[in-house]
């Protein structure tokens, strides 16, 4: 065998801490392809898996202490053209890539991780059944890991320990970690206050109904104990993102053709942008609450009438133009897009079939491309999304009816939207998760809330390289004729939002719940009188202990504070002024100006003399923390000769 270089490296960010329920083997002997505990599609083949689709298989393993992970696959690729077949290894926030040749080869490489439970995903990328590309895993072996814990999926105590405990690895080292801040014009022993003013995550909820007025509109004075008021108040301390549960769809806005009605829409938009929350739009299109125009139109194209499909089309071309931008540049016009986050698109495409039954992928994925273009054009940055059900659980493909328990139809469905020569136009995942939160053991526990399916289809998901958001979240009070008992709803917001912003591919979770007068006591975040359920307790609990602390700083001889948080935007405030910033993993320094900054006074003692020019010239040629910091006068991030000069 040979051994292959890595063609790619995506450099990892940060890095995790936890133990994993597991089953320790020999380390570093090979595990072969086809007895890895997670195969999420492919073929044995003697002990190899080839795999003749995009798909993965992997194991957990777990680090007792910070280290140095060795990572060798053996594997071989078959193809019919000039291009190999594109094998990844993935932990967390990490790919490397390769492009495999004929024959057994050996690729490898190094992971720095600090202590704690892991999945790994061996991936296939680039498949292409046509001319015959395929991989074929042999082996996977993972040296100096603690333990390995490559149980079977029947396994399921041992397999939804292992996906909480690589959620709570995530979050702890990669959803967080360490802030510098350059301060110009602060002296040394300055105090200075950091507090978190939202998560980088999106945590979500909807406004329900077709009156936005009744939850978001403008309070009347002394306004505090109405449900509007309660409600307000609860998603600005809670939640960062809100959705329209029905007020975005086709026949709210434009129930009369050619008259579209958005004020409710608006409403909800300016309430977000006031209070610093981010705005997710659903949906452009579904087959149900549309106006009977589209209906009409709906039920001749699917008879097959070509104009009435025709008319379809160019309806739904129009209602892009008022409901996301006009398409023109100009950016000051109100295009909608800009104050969207993320958008469905065509909702349910495959679950209800209806828009998929008339134009068929290549029609939507056109939809999509409409969609797309308006956006670039508007300068937004809008996340274009899928949306569909029964993903994690009753996950079968709607095509054939096949248990899928990694959802593969669904990632098929997301690539060949994107194959279908307009480009990458879907750029975002969408599940919705009605629980079943029945228990092991009654008749639906096989697909009821399961931590380790979701790590399954998630871990699927990734490989399209989209960000995953879980669209709608919610605890049925009864299922299949199991009550939900209050214990048990508060035991899978738990887990579900762990395991949401412990993924890396996963960007937003919004809860799709009943609010009061109609909350229920048992499965709601709040009961009818606005008290906290176990299920809000539950939820109330995680948004705290995701919540950076306010910190109380001192600034030291060079300008400088640190401090360490959770990614997202917090508000730095010294000598009474406020300033912004975004702490995320691209961003970990961050240089600020203050009222009190006195260009060339590098020592920091209010007046600009000679030592200030000692100062520079003891530090010329040197690359600064930041901006401004040190006897960085002109802010270039580097003590050069134009800082004299300042």
């Amino acid at each position: 065998m040979r051994y292959r270089r890595p063609l790619l490296v995506a450099v990892a960010t940060a890095l995790p801490l936890l133990l994993s329920v597991s089953t320790s083997i020999a380390l570093a002997q090979p595990i072969s392809g086809s007895s890895l505990s997670h195969r999420s599609t492919g073929t044995a083949i003697g002990l190899a898996r080839r795999l003749d689709e995009n798909g993965y298989v992997g194991t957990y393993f777990s680090l007792d202490q910070a280290g140095s992970i060795y990572i060798q696959v053996s594997a071989l690729g078959a193809t019919g053209d000039s291009t190999p077949p594109r094998m990844g290894i993935a932990i967390a926030d990490r790919l490397v890539e390769f492009d495999v040749s004929p024959g057994a080869n050996l690729y490898s490489t190094n992971f720095e991780l600090p202590a704690g439970t892991y999945f790994v995903r061996t991936q296939f990328s680039n498949a292409d059944a046509r001319i015959g590309r395929s991989l074929t895993v042999n082996s996977l072996s993972i040296q100096n890991a603690s333990s390995i814990s490559n149980e079977s999926l029947n396994n399921r105590a041992v397999n939804e320990a292992n996906a909480l405990a690589a959620a709570d690895t995530y979050i702890e080292h990669f959803r967080q970690g360490g802030a510098t801040l350059s301060l110009a014009g602060a002296a040394e022993g300055d105090a200075v206050e950091v507090r978190m003013l939202r998560n980088e995550f999106n945590f979500g909820t909807y406004v329900t109904g077709f009156n936005a007025n009744s939850w978001v509109g403008q309070l009347a004075p002394g306004e505090t104990a109405s449900d509007r008021a309660r409600y307000q108040d609860f998603v600005k301390q809670y939640f960062n993102m809100l959705v329209p549960s029905n007020m975005g769809k086709w026949q709210p806005t434009e129930n009369s053709q050619g008259a579209p009605t958005m004020s409710n829409v608006d409403a909800i938009i300016g309430f977000t942008e006031a209070n610093n929350m981010s705005f997710r739009q659903h949906n452009l299109a579904w087959g149900h609450q549309q106006p009977a125009w589209v209906n009409n139109l709906i039920d001749d194209a699917l008879a097959g009438d070509s104009q009435a499909r025709a008319n379809l089309r160019q309806a739904v071309i129009d209602r892009i133009t008022y409901y996301v931008g006009d398409g023109d540049t100009d950016q000051n016009d109100g295009d909608r897009a800009r104050s969207y986050e993320e958008l469905d698109v065509v909702n349910e495409i495959l679950r209800e079939m209806t828009y998929y039954n008339i134009f068929g992928a290549d029609g939507i994925a056109e939809f999509y491309k409409l969609a797309q273009d308006v956006v670039e054009a508007a300068g937004a940055d809008t996340l274009l999304y899928t949306n569909e059900y029964n993903v994690f659980n009753f996950a079968s493909d709607p095509f054939i009816g096949a248990s899928d328990d990694y959802a593969n139809w669904y990632r098929e469905h997301v690539e060949t939207l994107n194959n279908a020569g307009y480009g990458r136009v879907v750029t975002g995942i969408g599940i919705q998760a009605q629980t079943n939160p029945a228990p092991d053991g009654s008749p639906t526990s096989g697909h009821n809330h399961n931590a380790a399916r979701m790590n399954q289809v998630l871990q699927n998901m990734a490989i399209t390289g989209l960000p995953v958001t879980l669209t709608e979240f919610s605890v049925p009070t009864e299922a299949f004729g199991v009550v939900t008992s209050p214990e048990r709803a508060a035991e899978v917001y738990n887990e579900t939002l762990r395991m949401m912003y412990g993924a890396p591919n996963a960007r937003s979770m919004l809860i799709w719940e009943e609010w009061p007068p109609n909350a229920t006591n048992d499965t709601t975040i709040v009961d009818a009188n606005w008290n906290l359920t176990l299920a809000g307790q539950a939820f109330v609990e995680l948004m705290e202990q995701w919540t950076t602390p306010a910190q109380s700083l001192t600034v030291d001889s060079d300008g400088i504070i640190q401090f360490n948080g959770y990614y997202g935007q917090y508000e730095v405030v010294i000598d009474g002024a406020t300033y912004l910033i975004d702490h995320s993993k691209d961003t970990t320094v961050h240089s600020i100006v203050t009222s009190a900054f006195l260009p060339g006074d590098y020592n920091r003692d209010g007046v600009v003399d000679a030592a200030d020019c000692t100062v520079w010239r003891d530090s010329l040629d040197q690359t600064v923390v930041g901006p401004y910091a040190g006897a960085d006068g002109d802010g270039d991030g580097r003590v050069g000769s134009g800082d004299y000069l300042v």
